[in-house]
């Protein structure tokens, strides 16, 4: 296997984790990877373009429901364990967490894209974070346990800084 090959299969799987987070569907998440493929080719920024893409097919397949009354256990298992919890977050924080905190985009960018105001931004973050510490608190153990308590530490810093 060449090194371009395993470059683009982890592309494809990161897109997938980002358009899972994003939707809390496996199927929606997959549906926006195949429409984002055909941009995996020779170029450097190929990456960067697909990943793109997905979020913006995963935002545009908003479906009215907030948060789903049940995760698919299969979308969980397909989630590294320390990003199962992001899917229990309602879906407008859980959109807003994923695009801010764990792809890193601005503020800006991420009010641009959810179609919201950047101060709304800082106050779903804010949110989203007190929402995680209470899942970390609820009974979770272990290697879990530590990233909750780094990804809610490290979104108050993120929330606490001036508005970027």
């Amino acid at each position: 296997m060449d090194i371009k090959h395993l470059q683009n299969q982890e592309t494809v799987e990161n897109a997938f984790v980002i358009g899972l987070l994003l939707t809390a569907s496996m199927k929606e998440a997959e549906d926006a990877v195949v429409e984002s493929i055909d941009c995996l080719n020779a170029d450097q920024t190929c990456g960067e373009r697909m990943l793109l893409r997905v979020i913006h097919s995963s935002l545009s397949t908003r479906p009215e429901v907030a948060v789903p009354e049940r995760i698919d256990e299969a979308s969980a298992a397909a989630l590294p364990l320390e990003l199962r919890p992001v899917l229990y977050l309602p879906k407008e924080l859980r959109e807003c967490f994923v695009l801010r905190f764990l792809m890193g985009f601005s503020r800006d960018a991420c009010a641009w894209l959810l179609q919201i105001e950047p101060e709304e931004v800082h106050a779903r973050i804010r949110k989203s974070a007190g929402k995680l510490a209470g899942l970390r608190s609820a009974g979770t153990t272990g290697r879990q346990a530590s990233f909750l308590a780094e990804m809610t530490r490290d979104t108050a810093c993120i929330v606490a800084a001036p508005a970027a």
